[in-house]
């Protein structure tokens, strides 16, 4: 499967290029210094362990697990998970409130987006970082909205209430023709 990847999208270099460069995206947030306090770590630490040039400086997944709950940011989970070929998604249940119709409209949009910044980019033979980061972020919003519309058909599918509520969230999102 890697090896796939290679040729597809041109060499990694190594396993943990999508790790590293999450690692530096999320230090231009400039969210380390906060977490530092709030983990009880020493100034600088969070700061050389996201840097890919320092030496055995990695974070362990208990600090991973920490940063992320804390920041409420994904980018870090997100690049280990690429580094290994896989995707994630939070199952966070904020969009509970919102209708089935809503939730596969912004999977339209995901899409959309995601097909409009592709097509932007295909008549470069290199992929600059930032793009390849914009790419990523609508690819995973998308993912994690698919997730989600998976999740809410789920819940409302339990029982025949559920079932009921999800009808009429269809019959109240989506006209029906000669009705509406």
């Amino acid at each position: 499967m890697m090896t796939q990847n290679n040729e597809m999208y041109g060499s990694r270099g190594n396993e943990y290029n999508s790790y590293e460069s999450a690692c530096v995206a999320f230090s231009k947030l400039r969210l380390t210094s906060g977490l530092e306090r709030e983990m009880g770590l020493c100034d600088g630490t969070l700061r050389n362990r996201l840097n890919p040039n320092v030496e055995n400086a990695n974070l362990t997944v208990k600090q991973l697990i920490e940063i992320t709950n804390r920041s409420g940011r994904t980018e870090l989970i997100d690049g280990a998970l690429q580094s290994v070929n896989m995707v994630g998604a939070p199952l966070n249940g904020s969009d509970e409130e919102t209708t089935l119709a809503i939730q596969a409209l912004k999977a339209s949009q995901y899409s959309g987006e995601l097909a409009q910044v592709v097509l932007q980019n295909t008549n470069g033979k290199h992929l600059p970082r930032i793009e390849r980061d914009r790419i990523r972020i609508l690819a995973s919003a998308g993912i994690r909205n698919f997730v989600s519309v998976i999740n809410t058909i789920e819940s409302k599918t339990a029982g025949i209430q559920p079932l009921l509520a999800m009808s009429a969230d269809a019959v109240a999102g989506f006209p029906i023709p000669g009705i509406a």
